[in-house]
């Protein structure tokens, strides 16, 4: 199965063209979150982790709103460099992210950790992405 990542603004339409376009990773019908699936690295908090819309296991892993889990894994201490690691090293995988690195920097030095974190994970998940998209109004470029 591939590796890709999907980044973009919010509300770009990254979810749906993944939706569209990877249906080998996405079940539209399918509304079940199995947190238990991936591996316990947040020591049984896994609720507090992944509370994020749209996220689904299905035929590989299915991470929507990337940068939420990166702020709830920062919030309750979770190893997220070992996370993504882990992620990584699955056969199969579609991730989708906003982006924040660009605009403003945050004022808040927990926001700004968040931002700059969450940019240096996503540098690691696109390095060992096989296909890499930004989707922006609608429209996907394909970068890697």
């Amino acid at each position: 199965m591939k590796k890709i990542l999907i980044i973009g603004g919010a509300s770009q339409g990254k979810t749906e063209f993944a939706v569209k376009h990877f249906n080998e990773f996405v079940n539209v019908q399918e509304s079940l979150i199995d947190k238990n699936s991936i591996k316990n690295i947040s020591n049984g908090d896994n609720d507090k982790i992944f509370d994020t819309k749209y996220q689904k296991l299905y035929n590989g892993i299915f991470l929507d709103d990337f940068h939420l889990i990166m702020k709830n894994m920062l919030e309750n201490n979770v190893d997220y460099q070992q996370f993504v690691t882990e992620l990584t090293n699955v056969d199969g995988w579609l991730v989708i992210s906003n982006e924040i690195g660009s605009g403003i920097v945050p004022i808040d030095k927990k926001d700004r950790l968040w931002r700059e974190q969450t940019g240096r994970m996503l540098t690691k998940i696109a390095s060992q992405a096989d296909e890499v998209y930004r989707v922006f109004s609608g429209i996907p470029q394909k970068i890697k």
